[in-house]
């Protein structure tokens, strides 16, 4: 499968040849360390290629060395360009923050009323719509990264919902995907997105919400089967909590119980990576290790068989179509025979292999 398939396949719920994932990098780390992350997007190829417009003049593009030049004038060739140029599924996230143009309306000195601002709202939003992306992402930070949703955010949630429709309307009609990223955990919101009809929602992933998300979806059926039926795939990004760990492996179980609960349903879970300004190409590496060593996206199992263990299912996680990746990759571009970074990186892939096969053979 090419991304843009798996990527889509996931959405409609049903089974591709892995987890599809999406990695990308804060724009500082882009510009300081491209050389070692060019090397990741090697080994660990990102489904997803992120268009991030909410800064027009010095636009990102993960994948993409520099800085892109998303202003009016260059707006259009820009996007057509790079969807043109690649078989990743293409992601827009638009500069619009419905949250933030709300609070515009209510300073003293706004000119503005509400049916002005809905205006202006879609006025932004129309090039993104006509552009040829696959999927558009409108960002508003509501959520706590860490608690999730309190009462004022629900609150905020139901301001913002007319600002929400014509997104989505609009979107859907131009035949786009619909992301919505609220920052942080979104257990509260889920069943308000679902009425909305969102496809993708982003959500930082803990076994709890891993448990809840995978009971909440077993009653999805796959599109092709209904295709007025509910859908709703998970963007999944790890914990602080465990991506800070000095010993990631120590929480090698975790994930793997994480990606247990909700793939034993064959429902939508693109993993999401990022590699953070404030932590070191280890600990992204790390984390992009633990979801491809974790349970990729399994076949129907008979119901006798769910019983099974993290543990008895690990062995199966390696696909030939993934194998093939990365060996293509490591062909191309040996990390190991470049100097300082890159050499640690091969002691961490040596380590990867012998707890795996500390684990295989216990």
């Amino acid at each position: 499968m090419t991304g843009r398939n798996r990527v889509i396949t996931t959405i409609f719920n049903e089974t591709p040849d892995r987890l599809p994932r999406s990695f990308t990098a804060d724009p500082s780390v882009q510009k300081e360390q491209w050389d070692v992350l060019e090397r990741l997007y090697q080994r660990y190829p990102s489904d997803i290629l992120v268009i991030d417009g909410r800064n027009p003049e010095q636009g990102y593009c993960n994948q993409v060395p520099d800085p892109i030049d998303l202003s009016e004038n260059s707006f259009a060739q820009t996007l057509e360009l790079l969807c043109d140029i690649t078989s990743q599924f293409t992601l827009g996230i638009v500069p619009l923050s419905p949250w933030l143009m709300l609070q515009s309306l209510l300073e003293d000195d706004s000119t503005e009323d509400y049916d002005d601002l809905l205006d202006r709202f879609e006025k932004t939003l129309q090039p993104w719509i006509d552009s040829p992306l696959d999927g558009l992402c409108l960002y508003d930070p509501l959520s706590c990264y860490e608690t999730g949703w309190d009462k004022e955010a629900v609150r905020n949630f139901t301001d913002l919902t007319p600002f929400y429709r014509r997104f989505i309307r609009k979107a859907k009609n131009a035949d786009k995907f619909v992301f919505m990223d609220f920052g942080g955990k979104v257990r509260e919101a889920i069943p308000l997105l679902l009425k909305l009809e969102v496809d993708v929602i982003s959500c930082v992933l803990d076994t709890e919400l891993a448990v809840e998300l995978s009971d909440f979806t077993a009653s999805f059926s796959p599109r092709t089967e209904d295709p007025n039926g509910r859908r709703l795939t998970f963007w999944a990004s790890l914990p602080n909590s465990l991506e800070n760990q000095a010993n990631w492996f120590a929480d090698k179980k975790a994930v793997q119980e994480i990606l247990t609960e909700l793939n034993q349903y064959n429902k939508g879970v693109i993993a999401r990576g990022n590699w953070r300004e404030n932590r070191s190409w280890q600990t992204a590496t790390l984390a992009l290790q633990a979801w491809e060593q974790g349970i990729p996206v399994p076949k129907p199992a008979p119901a006798e068989q769910n019983s099974k263990t993290v543990t008895e299912q690990t062995p199966s996680v390696s696909t030939p179509e993934s194998s093939k990746t990365q060996k293509n990759a490591s062909e191309s571009a040996p990390v190991s025979e470049s100097p300082s970074p890159t050499d640690s990186k091969s002691s961490v892939d040596n380590q990867v292999e012998s707890q795996t096969n500390t684990e295989n053979a216990q």
